[in-house]
């Protein structure tokens, strides 16, 4: 589904390799890809990006829509047969997930002292939360 949401921006057909190349070079050339499992990293490399254009961007904002609800993983309440049919449909989707996560650490890399400006913004989101 997110191949084809980025991709072509429906998601009412099997993906293909062409949606995934082009989901892919959506994300290479947006101004701001997030990842949520290394957010922070991408707000740090966006505003560090953009402040050039937007001198007053903050992107030190504590998190929004987060649920704190643990649920199972699939693979402990499906079959095993069922649970490899899912990775398999969503092979795609977890090929992007790892093509995004790398733009997202390429950007990071490039920061100028990335580590403090990453603590800072830690350290800023906690005050505002």
């Amino acid at each position: 589904m997110q191949v084809n949401l980025v991709a072509n921006g429906e998601w009412d057909h099997p993906p293909g390799k062409e949606d995934l190349d082009r989901a892919t070079r959506r994300i290479l050339a947006a101004s701001f890809p997030g990842v949520v499992d290394c957010f922070q990293e991408s707000l740090v490399a966006a505003e560090y990006a953009l402040k050039p254009v937007y001198p007053t961007l903050n992107c030190a904002q504590p998190p929004a829509n987060v649920t704190q609800v643990r649920r199972a993983p699939a693979k402990e309440i499906c079959s095993p047969a069922v649970y490899e049919r899912l990775l398999e449909l969503n092979a795609l989707d977890y090929e992007l997930l790892d093509r995004a996560r790398a733009e997202v650490m390429r950007r990071f890399e490039r920061v100028l002292d990335r580590e403090s400006r990453l603590r800072e913004l830690r350290r800023a989101i906690a005050k505002a939360g």
